[in-house]
């Protein structure tokens, strides 16, 4: 694969935009010139800084001018060119990806070092749930992104390895998901969806586990080591956060998300918030299927988000800028592990990835695991 497909293949999972081999090609080369024009007025403005006026300049005499000179006796060979500007090279593959990645997706030190301290300076409260839920625990001494840690900038991360399409959606061999919504619901019953994941079959790609395993804690490693090997998926989505959240007493922050099987099966649902590779948070619910047209459907509807996510989300909606909010949600990830809940077996593990979207729509890509 080409450098720049793998380039174009780079932006489409950052910022789900499309571009061709060639537009990255004329992208590549406009940041060169660019680079290269502000090295030079750099160098210019640092010499006319330190040029001498002319009044500082004691009057000499006038000496009489020596007859000229061949250049290659006047200047050595090997100086002629000393003093010449530092022309930037066309970079080669890693440094073309960094440096395109850095134009178009860099966000760093956009959180001022005086601002980490002040983007949350409480912390979220503990989440309460019905008996037949796990309740979710509370990390000790837990701070939200960026409030004590630098920003790492994104032009260090490596270009994921994308390989080949398919068509089979988000499904293994023994579960498969057919919808998963996370929502706001109003008093009046009007319903917003901040994350989505249609119903119907979506295109996947194959993604390296090693990109974003850092990302999630030890557990997905050690789920993926013991397989099966077609049980696991990243989810790439664009929330929208456009919307009114000043009811969030009397609204409902909730998840729907369906799954089929051909086989008969109680599901446990692990539901596990990670801030920076750590586990904070956790959820597990149980469900049984229903029977329907030779299936067997699970319904996991209006399950409350917990009271941790809401603050989360709450504050995040209060940061000044689409850029802020990405910064921070860098380091917020999601994972869920669905499993039998007789023999523990590993159905379904999905990690979740997270920027705010542009438009006032939800949408995702998704991407098949591998080695």
């Amino acid at each position: 694969m080409v450098r720049n497909e793998l380039i174009a293949r780079y932006i489409k999972l950052r910022c789900g935009k499309t571009r061709t081999r060639k537009q990255v090609s004329s992208h590549i080369q406009v940041l060169a010139r660019k680079k290269m024009r502000d090295e030079q007025a750099k160098k210019k403005a640092e010499c006319s800084a330190s040029a001498p006026t002319a009044s500082a300049v004691p009057t000499q005499p006038q000496q009489p001018q020596p007859p000229p000179q061949p250049l290659s006796q006047r200047v050595p060979h090997t100086q002629q060119f000393a003093t010449l500007p530092n022309i930037p090279q066309p970079p080669h593959l890693t440094d073309a990806k960094e440096h395109l990645a850095q134009q178009l997706l860099g966000k760093a030190s956009l959180l001022p070092a005086t601002m980490y301290q002040t983007l949350w300076s409480q912390p979220f409260p503990t989440a309460h749930f019905t008996p037949d839920v796990k309740p979710f625990a509370m990390a000790p001494d837990f701070t939200l992104p960026f409030a004590t840690a630098t920003v790492t900038p994104l032009a260090t991360t490596a270009v994921p390895a994308v390989a080949r399409k398919t068509a089979d959606g988000i499904a293994s061999s023994k579960l498969r998901l057919t919808g998963f919504q996370a929502y706001l619901e109003s008093p009046h019953g009007s319903r917003v969806d901040i994350v989505s994941i249609p119903r119907d079959v979506v295109e996947t790609e194959t993604l390296k586990l090693d990109t974003v395993v850092e990302k999630y804690p030890k557990l997905l490693t050690e789920l993926f080591e013991r397989g099966p090997s077609d049980a696991f998926f990243l989810a790439k989505c664009w929330a929208n956060v456009s919307f009114d959240s000043s009811d969030t007493e009397n609204s409902l922050y909730a998840v729907d998300s369906y799954y089929n099987s051909q086989q008969k099966f109680d599901i446990s649902v692990s539901t596990k918030v990670c801030s920076f590779g750590n586990q904070v948070v956790e959820k597990v619910e149980v469900y049984s299927p229903d029977k329907e047209n030779g299936h067997y459907c699970f319904r996991l509807e209006k399950s409350p988000i917990c009271e941790y996510m809401v603050k989360f989300i709450s504050e995040l909606k209060k940061l000044e800028s689409r850029d802020y909010m990405n910064n921070v949600l860098e380091n917020f990830t999601v994972l869920q592990v669905v499993t039998n809940q007789s023999n523990g077996e590993t159905l379904m593990v999905i990690g979740f990835v997270f920027e705010v979207n542009d438009l006032p729509e939800a949408n995702c890509s998704i991407f098949r695991l591998v080695a």
